[in-house]
């Protein structure tokens, strides 16, 4: 009784991992749905790579704002007090297709007071709230609110809107600012990613291990 119980509980286990991983792939996979639709923009970037791994996409904003400054601030962006979101800038992952987002970093350059909430190809990331002195042309050296760090906590659906080695799109939405508007120069995102291995490989392979495990033991005692 004891080893049907066992093989009743591995073959259990062995066909709830083939469903679940179906499931999976479903939910993880890429889809033409997690594409922008608003590419439109014509902010620039560099990429760097990290000793860590890591890429940092460092992003300048398209904006009509000029101040003068050389670096990340040279020009900026406003986004309108509950306004829709405002596209900060589009970057290219240079990520081998096939892995997936373990993890992010934002750093944002930005002016004024206010909430601010920003998403990934339309998927909300990270949230808070900025101090600025001012709105508009400053330099990030002197502005002391600047720049503004968050770390994004990756979930599935995080995961699943990233586009690895695809276009992705970072954009904000601003409230209850100041003055009315926030504006930002730029950003860094810095991201890592990891092989794409859905949890029911491992439920797969202690499946097949138990009920190898009971066909050894049932082999043996027929020869004893």
């Amino acid at each position: 009784m004891k080893h049907k119980f066992i093989l009743f509980f591995a073959m259990s286990f062995f066909l709830g991992s083939v469903v679940f991983g179906q499931m999976y792939q479903s939910e993880m996979g890429d889809s033409p749905n997690n594409s922008p639709d608003n590419n439109n923009s014509t902010s620039s970037y560099t990429v760097s790579l990290l000793a860590n791994g890591s890429t940092t996409y460092y992003i300048n904003t398209a904006g009509s704002g000029a101040c003068g400054h050389p670096g990340i601030d040279d020009t900026y962006d406003c986004a309108s007090d509950g306004g829709p979101a405002m596209d900060l800038g589009t970057f290219t992952d240079i990520n081998q297709t096939g892995s997936q987002l373990s993890s992010m970093d934002l750093v944002i350059y930005g002016a004024c007071s206010g909430d601010v909430e920003f998403f990934l190809n339309g998927v909300s990331i990270a949230s808070g709230n900025v101090t600025g002195p001012i709105c508009g042309c400053i330099s990030i050296a002197s502005d002391p609110f600047n720049p503004q760090n968050y770390t994004v906590t990756i979930t599935p659906t995080i995961q699943a809107a990233f586009i690895v080695g695809g276009l992705n799109t970072l954009s904000v939405v601003v409230t209850n600012s100041e003055f009315g508007i926030q504006c930002f120069y730029g950003a860094d995102v810095t991201l890592a990613t990891g092989p794409s291995v859905p949890l029911s490989n491992w439920a797969l392979g202690i499946g097949l291990l138990l009920i190898s495990g009971f066909i050894v033991v049932r082999y043996r005692r027929r020869l004893a």
